[in-house]
């Protein structure tokens, strides 16, 4: 097996079989106001947390690079919980590869020491690989830069502008990332391979590993695992319980709050007698406005003359006055 592949195998498997108690770590320190992580620092965070051979590489980017993760006494106190963590899962995952794979039984404290040597690189490679990664990501964002200036990319509008800028650096960055992860799980592997060129060859059967691999997975003794396990939970319900208020947000001791009235309790039936007072006077007023638009009605009948007593009346006044007059004939012209 290559040594890319092998440290591949050994560092992945250890870094899913860690990952859940150092995030439960994590959750607690942020619930109990011990540790505030930096804006735009989280997934910085996540990378160095979950890299089990990064440990050593914390202060040294804090002294060469400046880094700042955050404040609080729980991000220097989670790290050193994780110590345990990673020398467990470090060792559990390459044990496992170790017979599965490679068909080799190592020996003594085999999980300690290969932690150990994994951390002693990965603090000068982890470091060296943010510096570069971080040097080679400037570069490619002034190269971007340059080329977007260019007399031919000025007239892109701003959308295509921010997109070809940003595909240009993040393929330099992202080129040059991968490039340096090959060539770290490439020291790592050596370093494990080394370590199982240590180790004693088996000579069980195919049958006998199965067996091993399945009492590995099966604790002897599973009623005190389970008892453990659940005391475990209790405790860590138990104190996210207790340390949940110290971070819940309220409002300050002088800030002086408004007085608010409760609101008078709801009576059905003041609520329907109120209902049919307002029904009944609406009604009333309803009434009394049809009685006056009758009133209006009869009085514009009584004013109104009938039609036959008009045209007899027109007919008299034509009468009286008689016949009408010609004109009298106006003298021609000479």
């Amino acid at each position: 097996m290559s040594s890319m592949k092998l440290a591949l195998h050994v560092l992945w498997s250890a870094c899913w079989t860690g990952l859940p108690a150092k995030l439960g770590l994590a959750l607690l320190m942020m619930a109990m106001g011990s540790m505030h992580l930096e804006h735009m620092m989280g997934v910085a965070f996540l990378f160095l947390l979950t890299t089990p051979v990064s440990l050593l590489s914390v202060p040294a980017l804090q002294g060469l690079a400046d880094l700042h993760l955050g404040e609080g006494a729980g991000l220097g106190i989670l790290f050193v919980l994780c110590i345990p963590i990673d020398m467990w899962a470090v060792g559990l995952a390459a044990r496992t590869v170790f017979i599965e794979r490679l068909k080799v039984e190592p020996q003594g404290s085999f999980g300690v020491r290969l932690w150990g040597l994994l951390v002693l690189a990965g603090g000068f490679y982890v470091t060296l690989l943010w510096l570069i990664e971080g040097l080679v990501t400037g570069i490619g964002k002034d190269l971007a830069h340059w080329f977007m200036e260019l007399e031919m990319m000025k007239g892109l509008p701003v959308a295509e502008r921010i997109g070809v800028e940003l595909m240009i650096w993040g393929s330099i960055s992202t080129i040059s990332l991968v490039i340096l992860l090959a060539v770290g799980l490439k020291i790592a592997g050596a370093i494990i391979q080394r370590e199982a060129a240590k180790a004693a060859p088996l000579s069980e059967s195919y049958q006998h590993l199965v067996t091993r691999w399945d009492l590995m997975r099966i604790p002897a003794d599973q009623t005190l695992m389970l008892t453990s396990v659940t005391a475990a939970g209790v405790l860590l319900i138990f104190v996210f319980w207790g340390a949940m208020p110290v971070t819940t947000p309220h409002p300050h001791q002088d800030y002086k709050k408004p007085e608010v009235k409760a609101a008078p309790h709801v009576k059905p039936a003041d609520r329907i007698a109120k209902g049919e007072k307002v029904l009944a006077q609406v009604e009333s007023q309803v009434v009394a406005l049809e009685a006056r638009q009758a009133e209006l009605e009869a009085e514009k009948q009584k004013g109104k003359p009938k039609p036959q007593a008009k045209e007899k009346a027109s007919a008299k006044s034509d009468g009286a006055k008689g016949p009408a007059q010609p004109a009298a004939p106006q003298a021609a012209k000479p």
